[in-house]
Parts: C-alpha cells; sequence; structure tokens
C-alpha cells in the first residue's frame, strides 16, 4: 500500500480486495483496513494511505483465494480458523454454522479452497469450492443460510460442484468447469 507499511506484528500478507472505497488486507493471523488518507506519499506524515486507527482486526484467512466480494453487500473469507466471515463496514463477524464446521473441520486441507459470487432470482451468494475435501458449499447472504452443491463424476459418484469460477454476460450466468477448462452457460 504505497510507502505505507502492514503492521500486524509477524504476519505474512495472503490477499488483498479493494470494497467500498477501503483496502482489505487479511494475512495468515490478521486483517487490516485501510482507506485513501488523500495525501501525496512526498512524507511519512502525508500518506495516500492509511489504516483506520481501529483496523487491525484479529481474523486472519485461511485460504486467501475466498476473499470475495458479495455482490456488493459485503466481503467474505474463510478464516485462519476454519470460518466464514462476512465484514460489511469495519466489522468482521462469523456466520459460520455447525454443518459448514463439521464439513471444513474433517478436510485435511483446506487452503487450497476458492469462491466466487453471484446473484440469482434477487439472492446474493457466494460458492466455496474445497478441491482436497471433494465440496462445494454455498452461503446465501440474503438468508444467511449454507447448502452444499454436488456434481456427478464419471465414476458416478458425487463430489464437488464442476463451476470453478463465474461472469455474468449478456444477462447469462456463465462458469467454467474445473475438469475440463469449459464455459458453460449455467442456466
Amino acid at each position: 500500500v504505497s510507502q505505507s507499511r502492514y503492521g500486524a506484528e509477524n504476519d505474512s500478507i495472503l490477499a488483498m480486495k479493494s470494497f467500498q472505497q477501503q483496502v482489505w488486507i487479511p494475512g495468515d493471523k490478521a486483517s487490516e483496513i485501510w482507506f485513501d488518507y488523500g495525501g501525496d506519499d512526498a512524507s511519512a506524515s502525508n500518506p495516500t494511505y492509511a489504516r483506520y486507527q481501529d483496523g487491525v482486526k484479529e481474523v486472519g484467512i485461511g485460504a486467501a483465494g475466498t476473499l470475495t466480494d458479495t455482490e456488493g453487500a459485503a466481503l467474505s473469507w474463510v478464516s485462519d480458523k476454519r470460518e466464514l466471515i462476512l465484514a460489511a463496514g469495519t466489522s468482521p463477524i462469523v456466520v459460520t454454522n455447525q454443518m459448514f464446521s463439521r464439513a471444513i473441520d474433517s478436510f485435511a486441507l483446506y487452503d487450497d479452497a476458492s469462491a466466487f459470487s453471484y446473484t440469482d432470482k434477487g439472492h446474493k451468494f457466494v460458492q466455496y469450492n474445497f478441491p482436497a475435501g471433494d465440496q462445494t458449499w454455498v452461503f446465501d447472504g440474503t438468508t444467511r443460510q449454507f447448502h452444499k452443491k454436488q456434481s456427478r463424476k464419471t465414476d458416478k459418484t458425487f463430489g464437488r460442484h464442476r463451476a470453478n469460477c463465474y461472469a455474468w454476460f449478456n444477462g447469462k450466468h456463465y462458469v467454467g468447469d474445473y475438469e475440463n477448462a469449459l464455459y458453460r452457460d449455467w442456466e
């Protein structure tokens, strides 16, 4: 962040996201929230960006690929404590339920997870893919409920959902398939 310094002690920056005129910088143990201070960086006392006075939060990110803008409503990510975090303003909150907790706790690895958000029929969703756990979980930001999504594999068993990335284009939902890199209309 320009000439400014990340302040969380003994922490590594794992992700960064601009959201509602803030910059969120989650590390492996804590997260920082910065804003446009308006300076020109000519000196340390006139920075372009500055950390909010209470801008260090004791929640890190456990899967860097999950830091996602939930369609303008909030930021979300899977934390270093294997919890789903939702942050609007400068207050991150845990929104994990028992089913999601049990599932993610059973994964040997979860730092390979990725996420994308989309809006469908008035609901704001975030889809979390856990490749090592072979599961997909979807958080409905409108109802604050979770559900699991699955796809049938070639061996006729079920595993994680095939959608790995998402785009809204020309009035249609498109997803990228993690197995064969094809893009398909999701309708």
